[in-house]
């Protein structure tokens, strides 16, 4: 798959990241893409969703980046980091 412009980076993020389990989900909050030079891109994101394991369901929010290195075959991954947003206990 060849990945032209912002939009379809972002499209083929979620893509990417979306689960076979039909009962899982993930929503971008907000993402941004800068293109560092033609062949590299970083992917801001904020994302939150429900994932279920072991037949229990929890929600999560996380933030991260991606840096993104163009290759003959398209986009790939060169680099993630993702961190869980989660609120302190007892607030």
């Amino acid at each position: 798959m060849v990945v032209e412009g912002k939009d379809a980076l972002h499209e083929s993020f979620k893509q990417f990241y979306s689960n076979a389990n039909p009962e899982d989900e993930m929503t971008l909050n907000k993402s941004t893409v800068r293109f560092i030079d033609s062949n590299h891109a970083l992917f801001v994101y904020d994302a939150q969703g429900s994932s279920v394991m072991d037949g229990q369901k929890f929600e999560w929010k996380s933030v991260g980046a991606v840096l993104l290195v163009r290759t003959r075959d398209g986009w790939k991954i060169e680099l993630e980091t993702g961190t869980p947003v989660m609120e302190m206990p007892g607030q």
